[in-house]
């Protein structure tokens, strides 16, 4: 569905609230990405773009934007972080240390 969206589409997908995968392509990721990086440019002086910030700030400020919790392993273990990691639906990110 993603590959039919004109340029400046949007999709929302609801899959991820029901616990369902939600399946987009490296390509589709790394196209969005670079629509962001396109549109922020376009637009970072604009009133759109500053609210936007603020709001993102506001949010950081108030603890309710967080990053996602992080569990690290050393090297030596790095056999049960790749397999914590393929788990699906797995909200944390696994680190794996080369300094340990």
């Amino acid at each position: 569905m993603a590959e039919q969206l004109p340029h400046g589409g949007t999709m929302v997908s609801y899959g991820d609230y029901k616990k369902h995968p939600c399946l987009l392509t490296g390509e589709k990721l790394v196209y969005n990405k670079f629509v962001e990086e396109r549109w922020t440019e376009k637009n970072r002086e604009s009133p759109e773009h500053t609210q936007m910030m603020e709001d993102l700030c506001k949010l950081g400020e108030e603890g309710k934007l967080r990053p996602p919790s992080c569990h690290d392993y050393p090297l030596a273990q790095y056999k049960t972080a790749l397999s914590r990691a393929m788990e699906p639906f797995i909200a944390s990110k696994q680190l794996i240390r080369m300094d340990q």
